[in-house]
């Protein structure tokens, strides 16, 4: 099992979820409703249960990914939900994980290296299919995602 896991997955019209492809469809200024699954170490930090914007929930971990390798903690509220969620680099090159969403708080601690790259993987999965289904300039957040690397 890999320490770190972490995909998009899209809302679709019904509730339910899906993969990134290429049938699915947005316009360029619509919002893209989905999820960021994180998973570390077998604990689901973030689930389906905890959907939102995931266009701008992406740009803020872009955010908080140049914050971590610049060694500083980050943190940030989903964009339309009452969801905390906040990272903080701890002993032996560890981040903590955590999200608080009204009484329910997740938390793990996960490898840096491993956070970090599953982080980056999956934001720019995400970016790549925005791109492709409408075309926006993801530079900005590209580039804070692949800060350092």
């Amino acid at each position: 099992m890999l320490p770190v896991m972490a995909k998009t997955l899209l809302r679709r019209r019904d509730g339910t979820f899906g993969a990134l492809d290429e049938t699915a469809r947005t316009r360029r200024g619509e919002y893209v409703e989905g999820a960021i699954v994180l998973t570390v170490w077998g604990v689901e930090v973030l689930d389906t249960t905890l959907w939102d914007d995931v266009d701008h929930l992406w740009g803020y971990l872009a955010d908080i990914v140049e914050d971590l390798v610049d060694g500083k903690d980050g943190g940030t509220y989903f964009p339309d939900q009452p969801v905390e969620l906040s990272f903080r680099n701890i002993p032996r090159e560890h981040v903590v994980v955590s999200v608080r969403a009204g009484e329910e708080k997740r938390t793990a601690a996960a490898p840096k290296d491993a956070l970090l790259d599953a982080l980056r993987t999956a934001g720019n999965e995400f970016f790549d299919w925005l791109d492709h289904v409408a075309p926006v300039d993801s530079g900005r957040e590209r580039a804070k995602l692949n800060h350092r690397r």
